[in-house]
């Protein structure tokens, strides 16, 4: 099963970001930064982290009912349908709450996390397809991949935001 192995693949590399965006956050940390500036980047690093724990828990998802003797289709379906109903209310948590921290720090909201909004919706909607049958079960893995491409770039947001306000300071 290919399937498997790419979303085993997919577990590591999201819980490699996960390490790294904690550790970048700590060797990062300053004191000198103003309240609002470091709410953001507590802000983006939480949510670094619970999409990047996310992308693992759910590329592991599908093999336990495997094990327990579920069909892939009906497996992916089932994952599709648990996957959704954890991600649909974090989409609109970290939507919300990311657009108030960038108000409040005075900071404009990058396109990137406006690209990010929309290709995290469009997870949505590949996962509503797929648990609702409409589509075959295989296109989890795509959910998952996009899933893990937001993982990324939250990964790179929080690096170069905290090498941005570390070379301000050198400066």
């Amino acid at each position: 099963m290919h399937e498997f192995d790419f979303l085993f693949v997919v577990a590591e590399i999201a819980v490699a970001f996960t390490g790294f965006a904690g550790l970048v956050a700590v060797l990062a940390r300053r004191a000198d930064r103003c309240l609002e500036h470091e709410r953001l980047d507590s802000s983006r690093l939480e949510s670094a982290l619970s999409i990047s724990l996310l992308t693992a828990g759910f590329a592991l998802f599908p093999d336990l009912p495997i094990q327990l003797g579920l069909s892939p289709e009906h497996a992916f379906r089932l994952a599709s349908v648990c996957f959704l109903l954890v991600s649909a209310p974090l989409f609109f948590r970290f939507t919300v709450l990311q657009v108030a921290q960038y108000r409040k720090a005075k900071v404009d909201l990058p396109i990137s996390y406006l690209a990010n909004s929309a290709i995290y919706f469009c997870h949505l909607i590949i996962l509503g397809l797929c648990a609702s049958g409409l589509i075959d079960g295989k296109y989890y893995l795509v959910a998952v991949f996009l899933l893990l491409y937001i993982s990324a770039t939250g990964f790179l947001r929080v690096f170069v935001s905290l090498a941005q306000s570390n070379l301000a300071s050198v400066k």
